[in-house]
């Protein structure tokens, strides 16, 4: 940069280790600049909590690399029809929240594939103050082979008013082939206004 540009700090060379008591990652993504990559991928070790703000066209987080993250947050999106993509989850993470969100966004979480392996597996989605063109829950995979697990219980709270337009579950549909007690539950708790108005899950 020319000395006075804002860079994001966080990038693929930093190694975080969380200690002590629900270790938290607070960060802002900006605009990519510099030829810098939209999506990050750090190293994390014991981070429980992660708390995004996105300000500018930052591409989202990959979690390829990262252990122990039990809380996803991404506290503000500021740009119109931004596109956040948090990927590569691991299981570990059961809870995820989207605050603050400007209207027409798209945002993504998509776990590991051949991950959710479990008949149990669990998730929350918090919303507050989201105006969202589209969320995603699911996985990534490059081939069929490796998709096909995903939750079987979804709990969405809506603690401020709230309007995605098209709110999408990934299917476990590997899962109901090969498990006679396999399904999948999507508990939608309004605490305020909430519009939703296309929800995909297949099971």
């Amino acid at each position: 940069p020319g000395g006075n540009d804002f860079i994001n700090s966080l990038q693929d060379e930093d190694s975080l280790t969380g200690v002590g008591v629900n270790p938290t990652l607070n960060a802002t993504l900006g605009s990519v600049n510099d030829a810098a990559e939209s999506v990050i991928v750090p190293k994390m070790s014991g981070v429980q909590t992660a708390n995004f703000e996105i300000t500018g066209n930052a591409g989202g987080i990959n979690f390829q690399d990262s252990t122990g993250l039990t809380n996803l947050n991404i506290n503000r999106i500021t740009q119109t029809n931004a596109t956040v993509t948090m990927t590569d989850l691991d299981k570990s993470t059961t809870a995820l929240s989207v605050s603050n969100a400007t209207r027409d966004g798209t945002v993504n979480f998509l776990y590991k594939e051949d991950n959710l392996l479990g008949t149990s597996d669990a998730v929350t989605l918090d919303l507050a103050n989201a105006r969202l063109k589209a969320l995603t829950i699911d996985e990534t995979g490059d081939s069929g082979e490796d998709q096909g697990y995903g939750f079987e219980t979804v709990n969405v709270n809506v603690n401020q008013t709230s309007n995605i337009d098209a709110l999408t579950i990934g299917a476990n549909t590997r899962e109901d082939v090969s498990t006679a007690n396999a399904s999948q539950t999507v508990n939608i708790v309004a605490k305020a206004n909430t519009e939703i108005n296309n929800l995909t899950a297949n099971g």
